[in-house]
């Protein structure tokens, strides 16, 4: 079914603010009403190979990857020997669950980490960031004002695909709304929905599983957070193989 939403752009025509607007319109206003236990939002520039399930860890065995210095955990389908997870090599991300359930959502891992726990220091990786206010954007005293950069990059450095229980798309889709606003108005660039996304989530304290393989950016990325050793290892075999399917 086809959901239709009010134009949903922020101050200075941002159109992306479309995506946490749009959201929460449809779980909102959606008819019918949505009976889905479980929710995957996707940008609209994807185009899945694979069915997106529930399924993490469930039945599979971790190995780290043994072709290429890729810094990566593989895990395997203990029947067939196929690689059906693949993660970035850090024992401090959490673990993999068997499936996304309530609370404990899934995502793809995301290269822009905790960029924005660095902002109001010296360290901000933008320069307009140096007096960015995180309490602007989610409150004073907030759970996101207190995140460490550690928990930033580790627990809530997600980007689409977004796979999560319907109770927690609500809140979800409430906290990055509202922090959508604080974002763009110091921070009136692209991105600024995918930052206001990782702070919501932080200020809801709700961690995400992250895994790599949920989808890929350009080629020349170059980061254990996206799948390209997954390609590369098909390429490497038949170069064509890749286009082909």
């Amino acid at each position: 079914r086809v959901h239709f939403t009010p134009d949903m752009k922020i101050q200075g025509n941002y159109r992306y603010s479309n995506k946490p607007g749009g959201l929460k319109h449809w779980l909102n206003h959606a008819d019918p009403k949505i009976e889905q236990q479980y929710v995957v939002l996707l940008d609209p520039d994807m185009m899945p190979l694979l069915p997106i399930t529930t399924r993490l860890g469930a039945g599979l065995d971790p190995s780290p990857r043994e072709r290429g210095a890729t810094n990566q955990l593989e895990y395997f389908d203990k029947d067939t020997g196929i690689a059906r997870v693949l993660r970035v090599d850090d024992a401090e991300l959490l673990e993999l669950t068997d499936y996304v359930r309530p609370g404990r959502p899934a995502g793809q891992h995301f290269g822009l980490g905790g960029t924005w726990a660095f902002a109001g220091s010296d360290n901000a990786r933008y320069q307009n960031w140096a007096n960015f206010s995180k309490a602007t954007v989610c409150g004073e005293g907030s759970p996101c004002t207190t995140t460490s950069i550690s928990d930033a990059k580790k627990k809530y450095a997600v980007g689409p695909v977004y796979l999560a229980h319907i109770d927690d798309w609500y809140r979800i889709a409430h906290s990055w709304w509202e922090s959508m606003h604080g974002v763009h108005s110091q921070h009136p660039y692209l991105l600024a929905e995918m930052f206001a996304l990782t702070m919501a989530v932080a200020n809801l304290t709700l961690p995400w599983t992250l895994v790599s393989n949920y989808m890929v950016t350009g080629a020349g990325v170059n980061s254990p957070t996206e799948a390209w050793s997954w390609i590369d290892d098909i390429a490497s075999d038949n170069a064509t193989a890749v286009c082909d399917g």
